[in-house]
């Protein structure tokens, strides 16, 4: 069955204005974007497509050759039942180049019809998880002139992922009922989820993470962001005071104050962390399945004439206690020093086959993530070992092949 959806090559394709570089992020133009296929009218674009696919299977070794580095790739597509992730899901297997040309900022899904509107697939410990695995909680003040105090203030929410993970953001914007705004920046291979309205922070963003908290350090963190927001929200950053106090918040955070900030504000002190217990245990299994698809790994490599399949999670010094934490949960594997941090790793392949793969079999890694993707195959080579054909040729050669696709878009 082919992808229900339409590839267009397009004459124009707008640019989105950004500071740092203004040729790496692509904006779609609304006028063209997310026609619903059930009545598709190209007549009614405003640029008139110079090519149209409707299938992306068929026509896929003719997309590849002729249309890899050209700009001006669009994507129309229909849904079933509200949902079309999957498909986005292939389209950025086959065709990565195309998302990488594409950015969908401010949109809250990939269909123009408001009274479709798909659900998110995650739960709410699922985004906390993942947050403390790969979200941000960001303030910055730079310097500018236009402004009466001479700095601006800004503060934001930002998870950052590789492009091929463009469907979980997705997912993830959806969860929070489409606000904020998606970017991929095509050179860095990056896709990015912000959110920046004060607003949005403090209706959607700062409940969810009081209900259901973070459990890495992370969580000393966000208290502190919340200061700065709420002295935001009071507007006392337009004051020396307010500013001078979200310096001395900021200098707490964990990338502290740029050389620019120390210099013009040396007599600032760093406010004090909170000295809070996180509780980490017990562990919330919905958050575990979160945290993982941020932090763990499914690998799969060889030791001589043997293969080695593991399950492992890398953490900083600083959550060594959250490490021990997940072990404990798990009751198999072992914590390891590496480098800065610390590695928790389950390596027999039986202990993988009898505690891992059941409890990701009962609470599941997000269906939109690509490390969903990689863990569906390494399960299969964990139930090859199991069954001992890792030890014949065939299974020998089984297994080398699903390592080449586990290992294919590292």
């Amino acid at each position: 069955m082919d992808l229900p959806m339409i590839i267009m090559i397009l004459r124009k394709m707008t640019r989105k204005k950004n500071s740092a570089d203004n040729n790496n992020l692509i904006t779609i133009n609304p006028n063209h974007n997310l026609v619903n296929l059930n009545k598709l009218d190209a007549s009614k674009l405003k640029s008139k497509p110079l090519y149209i696919h409707h299938s992306l299977l068929k026509d896929k070794d003719i997309i590849l050759k002729n249309y890899k580095f050209v700009s001006g790739i669009y994507l129309l597509h229909n849904t079933i039942n509200g949902k079309q992730y999957d498909y986005i899901n292939k389209l950025l297997r086959f065709f990565p180049f195309i998302a990488l040309k594409n950015n969908f900022p401010k949109n809250k899904e990939f269909n123009t019809n408001s009274n479709n509107k798909p659900e998110s697939s995650l739960k709410p410990w699922n985004i906390t998880g993942f947050t403390d695995a790969e979200g941000s909680f960001v303030i910055s003040v730079n310097k500018r002139s236009d402004y009466s105090l001479g700095w601006k203030v800004r503060s934001s929410f930002q998870i950052g992922l590789h492009i091929k993970d463009l469907p979980l953001l997705l997912d993830i914007q959806q969860f929070f009922k489409g606000i904020g705004y998606i970017t991929v920046d095509n050179k860095a291979n990056t896709a990015y989820f912000y959110v920046v309205k004060p607003e949005d922070l403090v209706t959607y963003i700062i409940p969810h993470f009081k209900t259901y908290p973070l459990f890495t350090k992370k969580h000393i963190y966000f208290i502190l962001w919340e200061k700065i927001i709420n002295i935001m929200i009071n507007k006392k950053h337009t004051t020396l005071k307010g500013l001078n106090e979200i310096i001395s918040i900021k200098a707490g955070l964990n990338l502290g104050l740029s050389k620019e900030l120390l210099k013009a504000f040396p007599d600032i002190k760093q406010f004090s962390r909170p000295d809070i217990k996180i509780k980490i245990n017990p562990i919330n299994p919905d958050w575990l399945a979160g945290f993982v698809t941020g932090e763990g790994s499914f690998t799969c490599g060889t030791a001589g004439n043997s293969f080695r399949a593991r399950f492992f999670i890398t953490q900083h010094s600083r959550d060594l206690e959250l490490l021990e934490a997940i072990k404990d949960y798990f009751t198999v594997g072992r914590i390891s020093k590496s480098g800065s941090g610390f590695n928790y790793a389950v390596e027999s392949y039986n202990d993988c086959f009898n505690y891992i793969i059941p409890f990701f079999s009962k609470y599941s890694l997000p269906l939109n993530s690509f490390k969903s993707y990689n863990y569906n195959i390494w399960i299969k080579i964990i139930d090859l070992m199991v069954k001992k054909e890792h030890i014949t040729p065939e299974g020998k050669s089984l297994i080398f092949s699903l390592m080449s696709e586990l290992n294919k878009y590292r």
